[in-house]
């Protein structure tokens, strides 16, 4: 789902409208503005605890809908936000007031268009890619789980949490390798720091104690960094924050893509785990062909990551009329 702000007179719902721009199977995403239905049911403690009802109901009056309770559209349908990724220059990514800029400090490349988001995103590459992952990381993945696997099995079954005894440490300190921060940054931190971050981002009602929360994290992180910048300017290393500096970046960005990472970096990994173990849990011949070496276990990480996807909602804002 891709929610919609608009800068000008017209509303998000024409910037596909007239037919001017069609989605991916030629059908306009809507005619007409009025088209599109208002929700006036919004309930955020509902959707928090379960959106997916929510979403169909949006889903079922159509590919725009209008919600007030957060001043935005929504396209709701594949097709409708195909419609809209497939156009940036009708529909960008850098909006005038985003959440996530509140979040992070500054503009983060998710919040830009190319060349600017692809410059930002190409510099994280040289720490992701795979071979990086397999010849550099893999062995402090493997380090890592074992570690909390033996933590695991030193707790009673009636008294383990897959999520805080494992999930979540195993994404953390992960996350903590990835962007470089010392040995010194406690798991939970970061755990604290991913989710209030993921909280401000989200947070489009202006509710002020997550706001609150959310400095305060990215404080913590902004002191973390201000002791690492000036020694990897000096001494890089193979973190994403190393290459953030040696591309060039100002500071301002690269301390804003940290933040992102580090907002998007533990929860996905963590929801990822606990989304799998549940999965094999309750379809065992899943888990027997995987058990047989009948399907790879990268197979079905890719296919638990497409099933239950990490991002449910990405925002855009309307640079012009469309008539």
């Amino acid at each position: 789902m891709r929610y919609v702000s608009h800068n000008n007179s017209r509303t998000a719902a024409t910037a596909f409208a007239s037919g001017a721009r069609p989605d991916r199977d030629g059908t306009p995403i809507t005619t007409d503005s009025n088209q599109a239905r208002e929700i006036d049911w919004f309930d955020q403690q509902r959707m928090l605890q379960d959106p997916y009802e929510d979403y169909a109901r949006m889903r079922a009056l159509g590919p725009v809908v209008h919600m007030s309770a957060i001043k935005r559209y929504l396209l709701t349908t594949h097709a409708s936000v195909v419609g809209g990724e497939q156009h940036p220059e009708l529909f960008t990514a850098h909006a005038s007031k985003p959440t996530m800029v509140r979040a992070l400090g500054a503009r983060a490349m998710l919040r830009k268009d190319d060349p600017d988001h692809a410059t930002e995103r190409g510099s994280t590459n040289p720490t992701l890619r795979p071979k990086a992952v397999g010849e550099v990381w893999s062995r402090h993945f493997r380090e890592t789980v074992a570690r909390w696997l033996d933590h695991l099995e030193e707790i009673e079954p009636d008294r383990a949490d897959l999520s805080r005894d494992f999930a979540a440490p195993v994404a953390s300190q992960n996350l903590i390798d990835l962007v470089g921060f010392p040995t010194s940054v406690a798991v939970k931190d970061v755990r604290r720091w991913s989710t209030e971050c993921i909280a401000g981002i989200g947070n489009v009602l202006d509710d002020a104690d997550i706001w609150a929360r959310c400095d305060r994290s990215q404080a913590e992180a902004n002191a973390i960094l201000d002791e690492i910048i000036p020694r990897l300017r000096v001494t890089p290393d193979t973190s994403v924050t190393s290459h953030l500096i040696k591309a060039g970046l100002p500071e301002e960005s690269v301390r804003a893509n940290v933040h992102l990472t580090v907002s998007g970096g533990m929860n996905e990994p963590q929801d990822m785990i606990r989304n799998m173990v549940w999965a094999l849990s309750h379809h065992p011949e899943q888990l027997a062909m995987l058990r047989r070496g009948e399907a790879a276990w990268g197979d079905a990480c890719e296919g638990t990551v497409r099933w239950v996807a990490p991002i449910g909602m990405i925002p855009r804002e309307t640079t012009q009329d469309v008539d």
